[in-house]
């Protein structure tokens, strides 16, 4: 890896769940002095988010505006890493930075596929090394394969017969989420499962929004209002909740190879999980008795795989997904 000991670095990425703040620290506790950058910057006001939304050209003065101010308070660079930069980064941003900081080294990591993030092929001439979680377009771009990261330490489990639920779900409304959740209730109260889910939507009018254009079309038919929450969990909610839980629900987008935070937390924490991303047979840590693959469309909770407890993976693999030795992949070079 090399030395950051005494380096100033330049994080760009989105404000989510405190991952940044993770990040930052990580690097910091390698010596680095490190200026962080929100990358998302529609969702930082309403009025940004009304901005992008609705005026290209406000749009793109806003976001150039809102970096270059940033960027103009500091006065020395050596690296400057940038994460999902197909959020608002541009061109015209990454050239302002190069003519500023003309040796600067640009690395970029992508934790979104190319197909939701199209404009990620327009910025990737900038930069010395591109890593990504998704399996299939490091191929296509050879582009360096680097699975996400868990960032908790010091777990304390439950003794798996003593946690409170039996399954889990968490996540924003997206996709088939809420046909899942809607799956996970009947299946639940017919054989008595324990459970706890959490479905989360930025607002009432974004479920409308989603609901009249179509991309929720079936939303009502699978969820009640009451099973939509519009305050987001912490992270420490989302981990207490993991710690209680036998099995843990994932599910990611049909297009989506990438392992997804929660299936790599779910390893960090010694947690059992259900996933519907085929994706995970090719992992050094998949162990059919902790990770179950699901069809979407045959959506089932597997006794038989709730009656086992977890079985340890070898520390050494573990510790290859820790966000220490993510940082370490991305600067090997």
């Amino acid at each position: 890896m090399i030395s950051l000991k005494n380096k100033n670095i330049l994080l760009i990425m989105p404000k989510f769940f405190d991952y940044e703040i993770d990040i930052k620290n990580s690097l910091i506790e390698k010596g680095a002095k490190v200026y962080l950058i929100y990358g998302n910057v529609k969702e930082l006001s309403f009025v940004n988010r009304f901005i992008c939304k609705y005026t290209k050209y406000l749009s793109e003065l806003l976001v150039y505006n809102y970096f270059f101010r940033k960027i103009n308070y500091i006065r020395s660079l050596d690296y400057v890493f940038v994460i999902k930069g197909n959020i608002a980064l541009n061109e015209s941003i990454l050239e302002y930075i190069l003519k500023k900081f003309p040796n600067v080294i640009m690395y970029m990591y992508l934790w979104d596929n190319v197909i939701n993030s199209p404009n990620t092929l327009n910025i990737v001439k900038y930069f010395k090394q591109i890593s990504t979680f998704d399996r299939e377009d490091s191929i296509q771009y050879k582009w360096h394969f680097l699975p996400l990261f868990y960032s908790r330490n010091n777990i304390q489990q439950t003794i798996y017969d003593l946690k409170k639920y039996d399954f889990a779900f968490v996540g924003t409304i997206h996709s088939d989420r809420a046909y899942i959740l809607n799956k996970l209730k009947k299946i639940s109260s017919t054989n008595h499962y324990s459970i706890f889910y959490y479905l989360f939507a930025g607002s009432f009018l974004s479920c409308c929004f989603q609901v009249f254009t179509g991309k929720q079309k079936h939303l009502w038919n699978y969820v009640s209002l009451n099973d939509i929450n519009y305050i987001s969990l912490t992270r420490n909610d989302i981990y207490d909740i993991y710690e209680n839980t036998k099995v843990i629900i994932d599910y990611s987008l049909p297009n989506q190879k990438g392992l997804s935070f929660r299936t790599i937390e779910c390893l960090g924490m010694e947690t059992k999980m259900m996933t519907n991303n085929n994706d995970i047979k090719n992992y050094d840590f998949y162990n059919p008795n902790n990770i179950f693959i699901y069809n979407k469309n045959d959506f089932c909770l597997p006794n038989k795989f709730l009656e086992q407890p977890y079985e340890p993976i070898d520390k050494v693999v573990v510790e290859k997904y820790s966000l220490s030795n993510w940082i370490e992949q991305i600067f090997a070079k």
